[in-house]
C-alpha cells in the first residue's frame, strides 16, 4: 500500500499540471484562515505580551500559534499579536503569499493595547494604501481589494511602550 500511495500521487500532480480546468477547482479555499494563516509570512518580536496583562485584554494565548493567537481577545476571535521588533525596526505581515496569487478583497481588523498605540503601514504593490496612528482602544477595519498584488502589513513603533498590535483578517472573493 505505502509504495502505490507515492505513484498515485505523482498522477494526480501531473493530471492536475495537464488540466488547467482541475488545477483551478484544486486550489485552497483562501478564505479559511486554516489555510491563510500558514502561508502569511509574518516578522514580529519573540518577546510576549507577559500573562499578566491577557487579561486586560479579554484574552488567553495559543503560543504554539507564531505569533501567538488569541482565541477571543479584545471582543473578537482568532486574534494574533505583533510586536515591533525595536523602535526602528516593525513588525510585518506580508499577505503576499495569497493576494499575488490570487484575486479577492483582504479585509483587516486591528487595534491597539489598551495601554499604548503603534504606527500601522499597509502597502499594495509598492504603494502605500493606509498609513495612520493606531491608538484609540477600538477595532479599525480595511477593505484591500488586490489582483495578483503583493500586500504587506507594518506595525511600527511610534515611542516604546504597549506597542502591541492585535490583528485579525479576512479573504472574500
Amino acid at each position: 500500500m505505502n509504495r502505490i500511495l507515492p505513484k498515485v500521487l505523482l498522477a494526480c500532480v501531473a493530471i492536475s499540471a495537464t488540466c488547467p480546468a482541475l488545477h483551478a477547482a484544486d486550489l485552497p479555499n483562501f478564505t479559511s484562515r486554516v489555510v491563510t494563516d500558514p502561508l502569511l509570512k509574518i516578522q514580529t518580536s519573540t518577546k510576549l505580551l507577559p500573562e499578566k496583562d491577557d487579561n486586560s485584554i479579554g484574552g488567553r494565548r495559543d503560543e504554539s500559534h507564531k505569533p501567538p493567537l488569541y482565541k477571543k481577545a479584545l471582543g473578537k476571535f482568532d486574534v494574533f499579536m505583533l510586536e515591533p521588533f525595536s523602535r526602528t525596526k516593525g513588525a510585518e505581515v506580508d499577505f503576499s503569499p495569497v493576494t499575488s496569487n490570487s484575486k479577492g478583497k483582504l479585509t483587516i481588523y486591528i487595534r491597539n493595547h489598551p495601554y499604548g498605540d503603534f504606527d500601522l503601514e499597509i502597502m499594495k504593490a509598492d504603494q502605500k494604501v493606509a498609513e495612520q496612528s493606531v491608538g484609540k482602544n477600538r477595532w479599525e477595519s480595511f477593505v484591500i481589494p488586490y489582483d495578483h498584488q503583493p500586500v504587506i502589513l507594518k506595525a511600527k513603533a511610534n515611542g516604546w511602550a504597549y506597542e502591541f498590535a492585535f490583528l485579525n483578517y479576512a479573504f472574500s472573493n
